[in-house]
């Protein structure tokens, strides 16, 4: 499951094909994810949460990447508390290619439970501190992690083919 690539698909189809949609029910490996459309070009997203076992000691160099391939799972998350935000984080994922992934939305389903817990709070607001970066708006509902952002379009283009 990629949710920020999935946001962004519904943000096209919600605007140019199925502009009287507001929902969209996607069966996944990880289970049922919806997918809603919310004003000003906002998305929401939500999906059951997984818990993650084991950690990462030493996580501090680009030596690093080779141990994460080592390990069990796909993605590596690293997150502290933030000061503007609830919590900052990156998530890396070596073993499919990507060295850094700009903002992981299937992360924050691994995250967001994290910090509910330390903060006591429903709501997080999160910060993805990568050279692209993004803001995660999340709340837990029940043992499901409900994530927004904002989209925007960056491009239209036309396929032709000859």
């Amino acid at each position: 499951m990629c949710g920020h690539a999935t946001l962004a698909c519904m943000y096209v189809i919600f605007r140019f094909y199925e502009t009287d949609w507001d929902s969209v029910d996607f069966l996944t490996k990880s289970g049922k994810l919806t997918v809603r459309s919310a004003p000003g070009g906002s998305m929401e997203g939500e999906r059951s949460c997984l818990r993650p076992g084991g950690c990462v000691a030493g996580f501090g160099s680009v030596a690093g990447l080779a141990k994460v391939k080592s390990l069990d799972g796909l993605l590596l998350h690293l997150t502290a508390r933030g000061t503007e935000y609830d919590c900052v984080s990156r998530s890396f994922a070596p073993k499919l290619n990507v060295a850094e992934d700009p903002v992981c939305g299937s992360g924050h389903c691994h995250i967001v439970p994290y910090w509910r817990q330390i903060l006591g709070k429903e709501k997080i607001t999160a910060y993805q501190a990568s050279a692209r970066s993004g803001i995660l708006y999340c709340r837990m509902e029940g043992d499901r992690v409900v994530l927004g952002g904002k989209a925007a379009l960056y491009a239209i283009s036309d396929i032709c083919v000859k």
